[in-house]
Parts: structure tokens; C-alpha cells; sequence
């Protein structure tokens, strides 16, 4: 029995090519809401969703027992829907010294849908291994799974939508800005009973491209977890834009974007600004609520009583001193537009905005 082999099977499916292959080449962290019963979390370990070289976790069930496994993409070909990879780790390479699986995605000439290529390379460790057929049966009833899933969800209503909040703070907005361009690592020590950590998992703290994860407190005292890829950076107009790449907010939102802007405003001679933040979404499902307690936590950063607002903040070598003004300035309201149906709801929002500091100068100085 040879210990080096190949399996290939090809199945049909009634889903576009496009949208199939872009979620095992950029989206494959929407896979536990799409075949929860198959595979129960993918995790991002380098790098970002969409590019080669990237590491991934699984957990997956395969034959009622429940597995995990890391592997890294080796290539990925967008002329000809092609995505390769590589396992690195797991319960798989205590029987196969390699294992390798090929995706490509083939548009049907006629009566839609498309073609879907699944090819196995594998090397046993020993010849008395079997041929890895469960498999390949996995990665089968995955493509029938994911088009049944997809096709369900294109009868329903697109759930994209936008939600916007703009309010005024006494802060240089150079300095606003920065905190969140390039000087990130400060929000933990600044923001501690809301932001746990955050931490670089792939480059660096001001480019576009890097990845951060974020451990916090969106609601309810309760501990989350999210990573965000920086997508845009806009030095002239002072925004900086984030877009979700796993964690929490992935297992609701099939998209999750925030962007902060922040506009210089002079007033009596006092340095202030406008600062907006724009979160655009879209649910996995209809039942997903609408990310209120998300945009709260855009905002509202840091405690909520004032004399613990001030006592850290004097410990940070930061003045409080608009507080009781920010409480009255700040009170407003979300905007929320349903690019579907659109409509528009108000919600109160009676609390200060984060950071509404006199000064900011002397922490960033610091850094």
C-alpha cells in the first residue's frame, strides 16, 4: 500500500462561484454560523483572513469526535478561484506526515450555480493508515451545507445598515487623533475599566494592514474578545478606519466596520473637536440585534461616575475638568439608517463622550 496518495472529488452546488470562494479565501471566520454542527470556531493566528502565509485554528467535528487543527494558506489564485492549504498542526499529522487540501471554485456555463473541486495530498505515517476518505466526505457535505445555508439567506432581507454619532470634545484633535492612528497601547491604562488589553498580532500600532486584538467590556460587565484589521488611514482628514477580522463580533455580524473622525474646532480661544464615529454592519441573521452596546463602547470608554473619572485620570497626569459640561454637551442621539428599509431611529445617548479632556498632552508625551 503506497504511503503517498490523492483524492479529488468534484461536487455541484447552486451558489455562485464568486460567493463561495470568497469565503474559504477571505471569510472563512463565518464558517461556525454557517455549520455550527461541523465546525465550531476558526480562529485567526497570523496574519489576516485574506491573505497567503496567514494561520488559522479549527475546531471541527468529524465522525462525532471533536478535533481541532492550525493550518496556514499556501497559495491563493483569484483568476481561477483557487485556494490552497497546508496543515501544520493536529490531530490529522498523528497519521499523515503531510497534508495538503486544494479548493477550486468553477463557474457552470449554463443553468448557474457552480463547480466545486475538492483534491486531498497526503502522506501516511504508516501503511496500515486508511486513505483519508472522512475527509473528503467532510469537505463535501461542507459545499452542500454552506449553499443550502446561502441560499436561505438570500431570501431574506439584507441586514446592512449604518450608525452614526458625532459630538464635541475639549482635546487638540492632533492629540484625539493620535490615540487612535498610531498610540492604541494607551487605551487599557486610559480606558481599564472598559478595555482589559489590546495587542498587536501583526505589524504595528500605526499602519494600515495591521492586525489588533482587543480584549474588553462592551455590556453587562461581560469580557469580549474581537480582532480588527486596520483598512484605511486618512491623514488629512484625521479618520482611521477598523474592520473586523474574528472574535465576538464575527459570530453576529457577517461585516463590522468603525471608522473615527476627528475634525479641529476653536471656540473662545479653547482647543476642542468634533469627533465622529460611523460603524457600518451586517447580520449573519434577522434575529441579530442592532450593535447598540458596540457604539456605546465607542464611546463611553471610560467610568461613569465622576469622581473615579477624575481620580484615574489625575493618576494618568490628565484634567478633568469638563466633565459636568460634557454630561449637558454630549447628550444626543444615534442615528441609525437601514440602507433597506430606509428609516431612521433615535436613541438617547445621556452620557459623556470618552476622553473629554481638558488635556491629553501629558499622557501621549509620555508614550
Amino acid at each position: 500500500m503506497a504511503l503517498v496518495g490523492k483524492l479529488e472529488t468534484e461536487v455541484e452546488i447552486s451558489t455562485a462561484a464568486d460567493k463561495f470562494y470568497k469565503i474559504f479565501s477571505g471569510q472563512m471566520h463565518l464558517l461556525p454560523n454557517i455549520c455550527s454542527d461541523k465546525i465550531q470556531g476558526v480562529e485567526l493566528h497570523e496574519g489576516d483572513w485574506e491573505t497567503a502565509g496567514s494561520v488559522k485554528h479549527w475546531d471541527y467535528t468529524l465522525d462525532g469526535s471533536s478535533l481541532s487543527v492550525k493550518e496556514t494558506v499556501e497559495a491563493i489564485d483569484e483568476e481561477n478561484k483557487t485556494v490552497k492549504f497546508n496543515v501544520l498542526d493536529g490531530e490529522i499529522l498523528k497519521h499523515y506526515k503531510s497534508f495538503r487540501v486544494t479548493l477550486k471554485v468553477t463557474e457552470k456555463t449554463t443553468g448557474g450555480g457552480s463547480l466545486v473541486k475538492w483534491i486531498i495530498d497526503y502522506e501516511k505515517v504508516k501503511e496500515e493508515i486508511p486513505d483519508p476518505e472522512s475527509y473528503q466526505d467532510f469537505a463535501v457535505k461542507l459545499a452542500n451545507f454552506i449553499q443550502i445555508t446561502k441560499a436561505k439567506r438570500s431570501n431574506a432581507m439584507a441586514q446592512i445598515a449604518k450608525m452614526e454619532v458625532q459630538a464635541e470634545i475639549k482635546a487638540s484633535a492632533d492629540k484625539f487623533y493620535e490615540i487612535f492612528r498610531s498610540k492604541g497601547y494607551l487605551l487599557p491604562k486610559m480606558c481599564p475599566n472598559v478595555i482589559k488589553d489590546l495587542q498587536v498580532i501583526q505589524g504595528d500600532w500605526g499602519s494600515v494592514g495591521s492586525v489588533k486584538q482587543w480584549t474588553y467590556f462592551a455590556a453587562d460587565n461581560v469580557s469580549e474578545v474581537s480582532r480588527e484589521t486596520v483598512e484605511a488611514i486618512d491623514e488629512k482628514n484625521k479618520s482611521v478606519t477598523f474592520r473586523t477580522v474574528g472574535g465576538e463580533l464575527a459570530k453576529y455580524y457577517k461585516s463590522f466596520k468603525a471608522t473615527v473622525q476627528v475634525t479641529p474646532k476653536v471656540s473662545g480661544g479653547c482647543s476642542s473637536s468634533s469627533v465622529k464615529w460611523t460603524v457600518e454592519y451586517e447580520k449573519l441573521t434577522e434575529g441579530v440585534p442592532v450593535p447598540h452596546k458596540y457604539m456605546d463602547f465607542l464611546f463611553f470608554l471610560l467610568p461613569l461616575s465622576k469622581d473615579p473619572i477624575i481620580s484615574e485620570l489625575e493618576q494618568l497626569g490628565l484634567v478633568a475638568g469638563a466633565y459636568d459640561v460634557g454630561r449637558q454637551q454630549f447628550n444626543g442621539a444615534f442615528i441609525i439608517s437601514t440602507t433597506m428599509a430606509k428609516e431612521e431611529t433615535r436613541m438617547p445617548l445621556p452620557l459623556p463622550l470618552p476622553l473629554a479632556l481638558t488635556s491629553i498632552e501629558e499622557e501621549l508625551e509620555a508614550a
